[in-house]
C-alpha cells in the first residue's frame, strides 16, 4: 500500500496532497481493496453485478441520482473506477472535476479514464484526526461534492460519529482537513452555497429501515469482518440526523440495501 512517508504516486499530475499522519492503519481499511488488479474487474463485479443482484440498487438507478446532482465543478470523493463520473451528465457541462481518494491506485486509474476532463487529484484520509492543511486555494468549493459507495468503508476514531465527522468538515470547512475544524480556521466552504452533496451508502445489515436479503446481510457481514466495510452501526436514523446537523434541506432514498441522500446548502 502507498505510505504517507513515500514518494507522490502522483507526482507530475494535477493535484494537490493531504498526507496526514494520523492516517492509521485501521483507517486505511476501506481503501486497501482498490489495487490494479481489483479495479480491472471492479466495473463487472461490483457496478454490473453487485450493485444489482447483492444490494438491489443498479448502476442505472445511481448513474440517474448522478445525473440528477452532479454540477459543472464537481468533487468526488472516493472515486472506485470512475464508471458513473465517465458516464454522468454533468448539468451544465463539466467545468471542473477535482477527484479524491485516499488510495493512489484509483486516483491514477481515472486519471486516464477521464483525461477528457482534466481533473484534479487529492489524496486525503477521511477519517483523520491531524495532519498538515493543503495549501490554501487548492480546491475552490463546488456546486457539487460526491460520496459514492463511500461511507460503508469509513471507520472514523473510535467514540466518533462518522457521519457528523464527514458532513460537518464537508458543509462548513475543506473536507479533508478535519483538524482545520478542530482549531476553528476559517477556510472556504467545500460545497457552495446553494451547491449539494449527494451520494450512496449501503447501511448495516441490522438497519430495518431498508430492505435487506438474506444474501445482501451474509456479504455485509463477511466485509466487515474483513474490514472491507466498517457500516455495522451505519443506520438511516443517523445518516439523516447527520445531514440534518449540517444541511439546509435533506433528502434520502431507500433502494434495496442502499440509502440514496443529498443535502442541499
Amino acid at each position: 500500500r502507498w505510505s504517507p512517508r513515500a514518494p507522490d504516486p502522483l507526482q507530475g499530475a494535477r493535484m494537490g496532497s493531504c498526507r496526514s499522519p494520523a492516517a492509521t492503519t485501521e483507517a486505511w481499511t476501506g481503501g486497501r481493496p482498490y489495487t490494479p488488479l481489483v479495479l480491472a474487474f471492479y466495473n463487472a463485479v461490483v457496478v454490473y453485478l453487485c450493485d444489482s443482484v447483492v444490494w438491489r440498487c443498479s448502476r442505472h438507478v445511481m448513474l440517474r441520482w448522478y445525473d440528477a446532482n452532479a454540477g459543472s465543478s464537481h468533487l468526488d470523493v472516493g472515486v472506485g473506477t470512475g464508471w458513473f463520473l465517465d458516464h454522468c451528465k454533468f448539468r451544465g457541462g463539466c467545468e471542473r472535476l477535482e477527484l479524491a481518494d485516499i488510495n493512489a491506485t484509483p486516483l491514477k486509474h481515472c486519471r486516464a479514464r477521464l483525461a477528457r476532463y482534466h481533473p484534479r487529484m487529492h489524496t486525503l484520509n477521511v477519517a483523520a484526526t491531524g495532519g498538515p492543511l493543503l495549501p490554501h486555494g487548492t480546491c475552490e468549493p463546488c456546486e457539487s461534492v460526491g460520496l459514492n459507495f463511500l461511507l460503508h468503508c469509513v471507520r472514523a476514531p473510535a467514540g466518533v460519529d462518522k457521519f457528523d465527522l464527514v458532513f460537518r468538515c464537508v458543509s462548513r470547512r475543506l473536507f479533508y482537513c478535519v483538524p482545520t475544524f478542530l482549531l476553528g480556521r476559517n477556510l472556504a466552504p467545500l460545497v457552495k452555497q446553494g451547491g449539494v452533496l449527494f451520494g450512496s451508502t449501503i447501511v448495516s445489515p441490522h438497519d430495518t429501515a431498508v430492505r435487506h436479503t438474506a444474501l445482501a446481510r451474509a456479504i455485509a457481514w463477511l466485509y466487515n469482518l474483513f474490514g472491507v466495510f466498517s457500516n455495522d452501526a451505519d443506520t438511516t436514523v443517523r445518516l439523516r440526523a447527520a445531514l440534518e446537523r449540517h444541511f439546509a434541506s435533506v433528502e434520502l432514498h431507500a433502494v434495496g440495501s442502499v440509502v440514496l441522500f443529498r443535502g442541499k446548502r
